[in-house]
């Protein structure tokens, strides 16, 4: 999957392989808003909250991240209606796991880190 993406997306856009290694230095299939920006302001500082919102929405339209519906992790591919929500945790497709060598974490743990955060 994550050659077909780099043949399909990086021609149009010179920036997308940063998309993917900030997904890659993230670290973890779930990860939360806050730390995708974190982690493309590493790879672009300059990026605006703006751009890094149409960044996510992109990956989302895309198939490449998804969204919880009810108890499953959901993705535009199969669910066309779905609509992004920035406060919810996002899940990267399977097909991109291994990949960008992430692992498994629960979800209990993304809302402790962010509750963290808050404080």
């Amino acid at each position: 999957m994550y050659d077909e993406l780099i043949d399909e997306w990086a021609a149009q856009n010179p920036k997308f392989d940063s998309y993917l290694l900030a997904i890659q230095n993230i670290g973890y299939e779930i990860f939360l808003h806050a730390q995708f920006v974190e982690k493309y302001r590493t790879i672009q500082p300059a990026a605006s909250d703006g751009e890094i919102n149409e960044i996510l929405r992109f990956l989302f339209a895309n198939s490449i991240i998804g969204q919880k519906v009810s108890v499953n992790w959901e993705y535009v591919c199969t669910s066309p209606h779905i609509q992004i929500d920035f406060q919810l945790p996002f899940h990267v497709n399977n097909g991109l796991k291994y990949r960008l060598v992430l692992t498994e974490n629960r979800e209990k743990h993304q809302k402790k880190a962010a509750a963290a955060n808050a404080d």
